[in-house]
């Protein structure tokens, strides 16, 4: 049996977005907010299931189902970002993504062909990020935050190499000031909190003309 077609403007994400708050919702109700069939929202909720989104469900095969989040997230909202980018960091230009293999490499690309100083790739779900050593970087939708950005310096790279330890006592100094304690760097850029990893800084340049083109994922 041939089943009714998703339209292409429904994605996992937009599903994501309508249960973000961890109510619950009627799948018939998803499946009308959408415009697609209830058995598209099943598929949808597998595919968030296989990006590490958890979801729960009531009800049966036989009666109305209905699901929710295991619990709320957070989703990156650019409107708010945008607001809260004033200032100095307005030479920022943010762009949110739901999904991409890596922000380093896409950022990275975008260098090579002349992206502006400042550039900022921001992306929810990542399934191949760059870590030290050819480590693998992934993230979850809500569980963290994952994003590179494009900075320019005039000086050579004999003189940036502390670059990443910086980027790294930089972070840790403001998540501080939100509230992070016991907060410690792990040579050369991991963040620590408890024993555990919080997060990670991995800095790649590039030469571009006569300046020096740093790239930082964090």
């Amino acid at each position: 049996m041939l089943l009714p077609p998703i339209p292409a403007s429904v994605n996992p994400f937009t599903l994501l977005r309508l249960l973000a708050d961890g109510q619950v919702w009627p799948e018939q109700d998803l499946a009308l907010q959408l415009g697609c069939p209830v058995t598209a929202i099943r598929l949808l909720g597998d595919a968030l299931l296989q990006m590490g989104v958890v979801l729960t469900s009531t009800g049966s095969e036989s009666n109305p189902r209905a699901i929710r989040l295991e619990r709320p997230i957070d989703l990156i909202d650019r409107a708010e970002l945008e607001h809260r980018l004033v200032g100095p960091v307005r030479e920022f230009q943010v762009e949110v993504l739901d999904e991409c293999g890596s922000t380093n490499a896409l950022l990275g690309e975008r260098a090579r062909s002349g992206a502006a100083h400042g550039s900022v790739i921001v992306c929810e779900h990542q399934t191949a990020g760059k870590g030290r050593r050819g480590n693998a970087w992934a993230s979850a939708p809500g569980c963290s935050l994952t994003f590179s950005l494009l900075w320019q310096f005039s000086r050579p790279s004999s003189e940036l190499q502390g670059l990443s330890l910086a980027v790294a006592v930089a972070c840790a100094k403001a998540l501080e000031r939100h509230g992070a304690h016991r907060l410690r760097l792990k040579w050369p850029n991991d963040l620590i909190i408890e024993e555990r990893k919080l997060g990670g800084i991995l800095v790649e340049s590039l030469l571009r003309d006569a300046g020096e083109i740093g790239r930082a994922h964090v």
